[in-house]
């Protein structure tokens, strides 16, 4: 788990660097006064943030009008970020929040999964699957940010 909440770390934390490095920022300091700039903007790249996540920051910001969508990989960075969400949050226990915005993002539904069908929601359930994918995942965050503009 803390393998994987790393890894999409270092997602929030490039693009911040990335950002700063268009603004032409050098500092913390300077990000800090940018007015598009909010706490924990750059981890907030989710459909379900478009309107004020990281995405529509790099995209309407006229320094870099990026649109993150046009890389391949950015779903791959999206569902990190969603078992990310979980593992810091929730200890890797499923609710129907994380299982409805999976499906919505990925299309995969867990209900199906024999580890959870028939045992949630009257047991607590631990899901482990995306730590399996680690390496898919770590490759998906070096590919992304090699194809940033």
């Amino acid at each position: 788990m803390g393998t994987l909440i790393r890894a999409a770390a270092s997602v929030e934390t490039g693009l911040r660097g990335y950002y700063m490095l268009k603004k032409g920022y050098t500092n913390l300091t300077q990000l800090r006064q940018d007015p598009g700039y909010k706490k924990n903007i750059f981890q907030r790249i989710m459909p379900w943030h478009y309107s004020n996540g990281a995405v529509e920051l790099l995209r309407s910001d006229r320094h870099i009008e990026f649109d993150l969508n046009t890389i391949d990989e950015f779903p791959l960075l999206q569902e990190l970020m969603h078992h990310r969400h979980l593992y810091a949050h929730n200890l890797g226990i499923i609710d129907d929040d994380y299982i409805k915005k999976l499906k919505d993002l990925t299309g995969i539904d867990i209900m199906v999964h024999p580890a959870i069908k028939g045992v949630y929601p009257s047991e607590d359930v631990c899901w482990l699957e995306p730590l399996t994918r680690l390496n898919v995942f770590i490759e998906a965050v070096r590919q992304f940010f090699r194809k940033l503009p």
